[in-house]
This record gives C-alpha cells, sequence and structure tokens, in this order.
C-alpha cells in the first residue's frame, strides 16, 4: 500500500506502522483524525511490512537488521 495523506486543519498528526505492518493497518485511525480536523500523514516505512509484488522471501527480516 501507499502512502496516506489527509489534508484537514492548521495541526497535523504522523502516524507511523509497526515492523510487518503497512499504512492500511492505520487506514481507519487516520480517516477518523481527519474527520476530527486533523491533516494526516502515514508514510511507507521501506523495508517493513510488504508493497504490491512483494512475497514473504523479498522483505528485509527483523533478524538482518
Amino acid at each position: 500500500m501507499n502512502s496516506i495523506t489527509l489534508t484537514g486543519g492548521e495541526h497535523a498528526v504522523l502516524l507511523l506502522h509497526g515492523l510487518q505492518s503497512s499504512p492500511a493497518e492505520l487506514q481507519p485511525l487516520s480517516k477518523r483524525l481527519n474527520q476530527a480536523g486533523y491533516t494526516v500523514r502515514v508514510p511507507h516505512i521501506k523495508g517493513y511490512g510488504f508493497t504490491h509484488g512483494d512475497t514473504p522471501r523479498s522483505v528485509t527480516h527483523w533478524q538482518n537488521w
């Protein structure tokens, strides 16, 4: 999944997904925060989670860090 950017008011919130996750996990929260008037950004952090076309063998695992 790509990064999420929801334009809202003057105040902003940066949400960061966890290991083996993606912005999709934070989409419901980001929508609620945006409805409350916040600008919300959820970047896709390279090396974490999956992107389109990734397989479990093609991503970096925590043991390799």
